[in-house]
């Protein structure tokens, strides 16, 4: 589902990098004014950032994070905010963020635009409507719930690491800490998140939306 334009998308990267230079510089947190009326919808929303780094002559990119909710628990605008900032100051797998990293690190945001139940009554049903292959990518992230137990996959981490759908299941099995094979369970529950992803091509830069899935692949 679309629901955020090109523009749209650039301009809440923006936001997002513009208050992340604010709190880091001093403290504050800034909610923008005059916002679009779709930034004040409430949506989930993860946001990710990246390090530019360069050796032996290529550039790569090496995750620093990302971290989010899937449910829409604020505005979009300031739900992107809170998690952006939350993320560089109080994730425990890494150091603060200082305001002179915001040189060297681009922003992702995934703006979640539907959760959808998957209807199916075999694994290899389930596998077959996933929309997730290797060779064509995903067009949906994951998510997996059992019981208290939830845990999410997004679309871009299925893409990153080229896997299918059955491997991208028990991926997410075991980020929940559950059997591999857990995603055939009976009990177990198995939703879709619709995504749209913006990214920074280069720190302060232009931004894009990421294609995570091409219709015309073949497996």
């Amino acid at each position: 589902m679309v629901f955020l334009s090109p523009s749209e998308g650039s301009l809440l990267v923006g936001i997002i990098r513009n208050a992340l230079s604010s709190y880091l510089s001093g403290g504050r947190i800034t909610l923008p004014e005059n916002v679009p009326s779709k930034f004040m919808v409430r949506k989930g929303v993860f946001v990710g950032y990246e390090y530019i780094v360069e050796e032996c002559g290529i550039r790569g990119r090496v995750s620093r994070g990302r971290q989010g909710t899937p449910f829409p628990s604020e505005h979009l605008v300031k739900l992107a905010i809170n998690t952006a900032i939350n993320l560089a100051v109080n994730d425990p797998r890494f150091p603060p963020l200082s305001f002179l990293d915001l040189n060297s690190i681009v922003i992702e945001v995934s703006i979640i635009t539907g959760i959808k139940s998957v209807k199916a009554t075999s694994p290899e049903e389930l596998l077959s409507c996933l929309e997730i292959s290797k060779s064509k990518g995903a067009k949906y992230g994951l998510m997996i719930e059992k019981r208290l137990v939830k845990e999410i996959l997004l679309p871009q981490i299925i893409v990153e690491y080229g896997w299918d759908a059955q491997r991208a299941l028990e991926q997410i099995c075991f980020k929940a800490g559950l059997p591999l094979d857990a995603w055939k369970y009976p009990d177990v529950k198995i939703y879709t998140l619709e995504t749209q992803v913006f990214y920074e091509l280069e720190p302060k830069g232009e931004v894009i939306e990421r294609k995570l899935f091409f219709e015309k692949g073949e497996d």
